[in-house]
């Protein structure tokens, strides 16, 4: 590590010894020194947009045990329209953890408000119907890639 690989042993083992404390102590790596967790991949479930012009109030929150994690049809937020007080409840379209959520105020529509993602199944992975990831087109929720 460092000087073009000119250090001895010693001194290379000492800075490696260094760096893994260091992730450690910032809960990079386990304290105990055993391989971390596996990694999570996770696909798209859902987009929601905005279908009304007005003001935005979402439901969901990111301070809870379980960050955003909605069932399909849980209630994510509602739009009012504020020249006639009309309301728009949004629902979501599917299950999935909320990736995305759009805290401004106004919205028109095709705004994006939320999106949603679950756990990467191997066994569903293959699927024709599998979700893509939105703006890529061919499978995804969008009509075509974005540009």
């Amino acid at each position: 590590m460092g000087q073009l690989g000119q250090r001895d042993e010693a001194t290379a083992r000492r800075r490696v010894d260094g760096l893994l404390k260091a992730l450690r102590h910032l809960g990079v790596l386990d304290q105990d020194g055993s391989a971390p967790a596996p990694i999570r991949s996770w696909v798209w479930s859902a987009g929601v947009t905005a279908e009304a012009t007005g003001l935005w109030y979402p439901e969901f929150s990111f301070d809870a045990d379980v960050i955003g994690e909605v069932a399909e049809g849980d209630v994510l937020g509602r739009i009012v329209d504020p020249a006639d007080g009309r309301e728009y409840t949004v629902h979501a379209p599917a299950r999935g953890r909320i990736f995305y959520g759009m805290h401004g105020l106004t919205v028109a529509p095709g705004a994006e408000l939320a999106a949603l993602a679950v756990p990467w199944d191997p066994d569903t992975a293959a699927r024709a119907d599998t979700l893509r990831t939105p703006g890529v087109g061919a499978g995804s929720d969008e009509v075509g890639p974005r540009p």
